[in-house]
Formats: structure tokens, C-alpha cells, sequence
């Protein structure tokens, strides 16, 4: 079996709501940011190590850890985008992520080229978010200019997710 290379086959998107995370409609997703194309690889969005209970009997001689709640973290670094004029454009990531507090979902569809739109039965991971300020750098001769915008989980998350219509 071949396998397949990421790259060009993973859809990112923001939403700021979802009628059910649970169950996300094509119609809601129709109507979200496409991050794909403005997405440094750097981003990390996804589970990490589930928070655990670590107890043991009297009578036990070794450690004993059981998970409990899944977690899950994220921060996006997204380029920003500008015109020939220097003024940034519709697709500028700060048209979403401005300078201000907000929440909504991140999506993330994977083995899809992400040009294909959201379709009916697409599974999707779904991660639930409330963002802080973003972060801008740039000056610092470290590649193209750049926002990061840290993201706190709102225990709203669903993988794999169906779309449905």
C-alpha cells in the first residue's frame, strides 16, 4: 500500500461557530477562513499526552498511571499578506485574527488535496479554541513576516468528525 505525503493534502480552516463540533455541516464549513495557503508549517495544532491519575496500593511495589482527560493544544502561525502597495489583503490572516480576544474552531481535513471543497462525508479533526492577541514579528531576519496566534482549548473537540449537509 502507498502512503501519502502531506504536503498539498491537509485543508485548514477557522470558523468562529458550529452549530454542533460534534457533527460540523458542509454549509458551516462553506462559510469559514481557508487558512490552508496562509499557514506556516510551524503551526501546531492537535492532542498531546492525556492528563492521567497516578496511584498506587500500599501493597504495590511499582507506579501505577491511568489517563483520565485527553488535552489538546494549539498555536497557528499563519503568513501575512499584502499588496503591491504594502496594505494587506482580503486573504491577510488579520482580517480574522486581529488584535482582540475571540474563540471559534479550527478544522483540519488531511489526505484531500486542499483545493477539493468540503464534501459530505469528509472526516475532519475538530478543536475548539479561544485565542489571545496576535503576536507579530518581523525585523528579526527570521523569513517572511508572520503572526502567531496562541490558542486555549475550550474542551471542544471531535476526531475523527463526519461532515454531513
Amino acid at each position: 500500500m502507498a502512503g501519502i505525503v502531506d504536503l498539498e493534502n491537509t485543508k485548514l480552516a477557522w470558523v468562529s461557530t458550529l452549530a454542533n463540533y460534534k457533527v460540523p455541516k458542509v454549509t458551516e464549513l462553506a462559510l469559514a477562513t481557508d487558512l490552508s495557503c496562509v499557514m506556516s508549517t510551524a503551526y501546531n495544532v492537535g492532542y498531546e499526552g492525556s492528563n492521567s491519575v497516578s496511584e498506587r496500593r500500599v501493597c504495590q511495589g511499582s507506579d501505577s498511571s491511568t489517563p483520565t482527560t485527553a488535552k489538546y493544544v494549539g498555536n497557528l502561525v499563519m503568513f501575512l499578506d499584502f499588496d503591491e502597495d504594502g496594505e494587506p489583503t482580503e486573504d491577510d490572516p488579520r482580517a480574522v485574527f486581529d488584535n482582540t480576544y475571540g474563540s471559534g474552531y479550527f478544522i483540519r481535513r488531511t489526505g484531500k488535496p486542499y483545493s477539493v471543497a468540503w464534501t459530505v462525508g469528509d472526516e475532519v479533526e475538530v478543536f475548539g479554541f479561544t485565542y489571545d492577541k496576535a503576536q507579530k514579528r518581523g525585523g528579526t531576519d527570521q523569513g517572511f513576516l508572520k503572526i502567531t496566534v496562541p490558542l486555549f482549548p475550550t474542551g471542544e473537540d471531535e476526531d475523527p468528525a463526519t461532515l454531513v449537509a
